[in-house]
Order: C-alpha cells, then structure tokens, then sequence
C-alpha cells in the first residue's frame, strides 16, 4: 500500500507550496524526472539483453537467473492464479524482470493491485489533504514528545529536508518523506515500483485493472492510529534510521532472489513490540485476511489473474500464501 501513500505525499509537497509558479515549476521537475526514469529504464534493458549472452573463449554463458522469484502460482478446479509480490521503491537495474514473472502477466486475463494509484486521483488529493496534513493551527511537535520530536528533525535535517514543511505532516506522512527521500538518493524511485509497471502495461495491453482494496481507505486506515502508536513508531524510526538504508537494500536483494523469509524477517522484526499490536492488526493481519478472501473468490471463476500486492502480506503464519494453505489451496513459489 506504500505506493499509494507515496503518491500522496507528491501530491501533498505540490499543496504545501503556495505560489503557483513555483507549483508549476516543481511539476516541470516531476515530469522531467518521469522521462529520465524512463529512458534510464529502456537504457538498462538495452544493457540487459546485450549481456544475457556473453562469449568467453568462444562459450556462451548465460546470466545466471535465481532458483525463485518473489511470485506463486495457485490453482483452483477452473482458475489460476499468479502472486507476485510488490516493490513500491525500485532500482532501474531490476529491470526486465525475470520471465518468469512477465509469462505470469501474459497468461493472465487480469491484473489486481492493491489500489490503482492512476485511478481518482483529484479524490486522493482532496482526501489526502484532509487526513495527511495538519490543519492551520496544529503540527507534528503536537502529536509527539519532545525528546521523539527533537530526534526526528534532527533525522530531517541530515536528510536534507526542512523542518517547517515536515512539521505540517502527520506522523505516517512525515515519515514516508523523510525515508522517500533519503532512498532516492539511492537510486530508488516510485516511478520504478513493480506494480505502476504493471499498471502501465496493463493500460497499455488494455488489459482490465481490478482493486483488492482502495487508496482513500487505505489512507484513512493510517490516518487513524491512536497518538500512542504514532508516537512509538516515530521513536522506532528514530531508532533504526542508520539501518533502514541497509535495511531496504537487503530486502530489494531478498525480492530479487525469492528470499521470502528475509523479508518476513525484517518487515516483522518489531511485532512483539506490544504498542504496536494494533498497527500490525491493521496495517497487516486484518487486510491479509480480507485480501485472501477476495483472492478465493477469484479463485471460483473461470479467468486467469495475475495479483500484486506488498510483499510483506505474504509471508508469515499470518500471511496470504498460509492462509491459502488453511483454505486447502497450494501455492506454489515459482
């Protein structure tokens, strides 16, 4: 659901800025870095596809691919269905994806995501500005301690971004902007996520686009944390910033490589933590359950779908792939 959220925040820092030259100019910006991202994408298939094959002492040898990809397959009497799980912050260098995953689209007359972040997005806006932003009046340093506070704008500020705008947000947000931030100077974009590249193609391939869940909701439910639990997970995001760089890049690395136990393992690493309980009920446990219910529902038909969802609603014993299992299904990792 993060890619949702971070193009709110987009749409959010635009808000944030009052005078409508410099909107427009920060839109310029946007839509150049659009295009770089895209050229930079067709760039690296390029250099992809020129080495797939590589003659040393006139052998060929082959790219060596990994044993899995982050992606199962289910079946049912008259269904089938492909799995595959999302990256919302990517590296150019993931693409192509392994044809694997690309066969899977292919097959499938559907694509589901999680919600289609290309869809009402002047109704996201509006909403986002409702529940992300603090009204005039209120900011961030009313909503934590001041010790939380302090640590977090002092974070803010070895990122490089300005106190006043990040004080207008609400924790969830504010949070997101600064970790955005700080992994596009990794090479990460949203522009790269696996499932607006899917979305893209789907659009292209005209290809019917269908939503387990959608963005407002999707905000709302974040939104709607009690100040407790923001509070712990800003201070745990004060905690761990100098691994979550190290963090995301060992879990880009699991993704690639079909490793679903080392993102279990890190997207899970604070879930005993008892102030966050009802945070991973929400956030996790809850959707996983309901998105698994509207997956088996798919599963009674006759069509073919291929699904997109954040990887971490995977695994787990409370994870779609073993709540398939208790319904008697076999997904099967590719």
């Amino acid at each position: 659901m993060y890619k949702i959220l971070i193009i709110f925040m987009m749409l959010l820092l635009f808000s944030c800025n009052s005078d409508k030259t410099e909107r427009k100019t920060e839109a310029k910006k946007l839509n150049i870095q659009k295009v770089e991202v895209k050229k930079d994408i067709e760039a690296k298939k390029d250099i992809v596809k020129k080495n797939e094959k590589v003659k040393v002492a006139d052998k060929v040898v082959k790219v060596k691919r990994a044993e899995k990809v982050f992606m199962w397959k289910v079946k049912s009497e008259t269904s089938t269905i492909y799995l595959l799980g999302s990256i919302h912050l990517a590296k150019s260098d993931i693409y192509p994806l392994d044809d694997r995953i690309e066969n899977g689209y292919k097959a499938s007359d559907n694509l589901v995501v999680e919600a289609n972040v290309k869809k009402d997005m002047a109704k996201i806006q509006n909403e986002s500005l409702k529940l992300a932003m603090y009204p005039k009046g209120k900011s961030l340093k009313d909503d934590l301690s001041k010790d939380v506070y302090d640590n977090f704008i002092k974070t803010a500020k070895e990122v490089g971004v300005n106190e006043v705008m990040l004080s207008r947000f609400k924790p969830f947000m504010a949070t997101l902007v600064l970790l955005t931030t700080e992994l596009g100077k990794l090479g990460y974009s949203s522009f790269l996520g696996i499932d607006i590249h899917f979305i893209n193609q789907a659009d292209k391939d005209k290809k019917p686009i269908l939503e387990l869940e959608n963005g407002i909701d999707q905000l709302r439910m974040l939104a709607g944390f009690s100040k407790e639990v923001n509070e712990e997970n800003v201070k745990l995001f004060n905690k761990n910033w100098k691994n979550l760089k190290s963090d995301f890049e060992i879990m880009f690395n699991a993704w690639k490589n079909g490793d679903y136990k080392k993102i279990e393992e890190i997207s899970y690493k604070d879930m005993n933590n008892k102030k966050l309980k009802p945070f991973y009920d929400k956030l996790f446990f809850e959707r996983n359950a309901n998105m698994t219910k509207k997956i088996v529902e798919y599963l009674k038909t006759d069509k073919t779908y291929f699904i997109i969802v954040g990887s971490a609603h995977y695994v787990g014993e409370k994870g779609i792939i073993q709540l398939l299992k208790k319904d008697g299904y076999k997904p099967e990792q590719l």
